[in-house]
């Protein structure tokens, strides 16, 4: 009941951070008889609740390397995990409940600047590596130009790398979504036309672009793009056996239904 009083206590709609604190404090008692998933849900929350009232990063940290020591983790290793999970969370729920996918994207983006600085002392391969995924979170929890920016920085330091170039992307195309501007949906579209050269053609990446330049063409042009997206349906399907991939077959069959392409 403790752990379902603080959930709702922490809810975006509620944002009662003094409860959720107040519940957690209870939980403490028998944090440490409770199964390991309960213990991490509850350090997240912890954090969330320490997020929701302005807590420093210093503040954070203490809690996670409290949590640490008392699962035989250092604090880093123990964030790690928890992002981890966190990310799998709010996929699992991005459907479904947008609005929470959402707050735990944004939970997920907080607690990565002191993993990264720590990995930066040690492993700078690995701290790009995360950088990357903190910007990914930044685009799942709307801070579209935020995400942008660090993008810009990534492209600077490795140019080479091309996940930075398709989060950018993604951060565009995304930003052109929620504003519904044409021209946000052009500089979108232009630039995940130019990736797409750099692309594997039939991995998930692949399939993304394509459907991600489509959407775009629909937005800009509406009914005066059908005779060009019909054609490059047409070419794609033309083109493989496996159209759109495991993960993104049902959205071009829609597409396909939509648009009259047949076997």
């Amino acid at each position: 009941i403790l752990i379902i009083e603080t959930a709702t206590a922490l809810n975006p709609v509620v944002k009662r951070a003094d409860i959720a604190l107040d519940r957690l404090k209870k939980l403490d008692v028998v944090r440490p008889s409770l199964p390991a998933l309960q213990q991490g849900a509850i350090l997240r929350y912890k954090i969330q609740a320490l997020q929701l009232g302005n807590a420093s990063s210093e503040e954070i940290m203490k809690t996670v390397d409290e949590y640490a020591k008392s699962s035989g983790q250092d604090a880093v290793e123990a964030s790690v995990g928890l992002v981890a999970a966190t990310i799998d969370e709010a996929q699992s729920v991005e459907k479904t409940d947008p609005a929470q996918a959402k707050n735990l994207a944004d939970f997920a983006v907080k607690l990565f600047d002191p993993i990264i600085a720590e990995k930066e002392k040690t492993d700078e391969k690995a701290a790009m590596g995360l950088k990357e995924l903190k910007a990914d979170m930044m685009v799942r929890a709307g801070d579209y130009k935020g995400a942008q920016a660090l993008c810009v920085k990534l492209k600077e330091k490795a140019p080479d790398r091309l996940l930075p170039y398709l989060i950018e992307a993604r951060a565009m195309y995304a930003q052109a979504v929620d504003t519904k501007d044409t021209q946000e949906y052009r500089t979108a579209q232009d630039y995940f036309t130019r990736i797409l050269p750099r692309l594997t053609p039939g991995n998930d990446v692949y399939w993304e672009t394509w459907l991600a330049i489509i959407r775009c063409k629909e937005a800009i042009a509406g009914a005066n793009a059908r005779e060009e997206i019909v054609k490059t349906l047409k070419d794609l399907k033309g083109s493989t056996i496996n159209l759109g991939g495991e993960t993104y077959k049902a959205e071009f069959a829609r597409l396909l239904a939509t648009y009259g392409v047949n076997d």
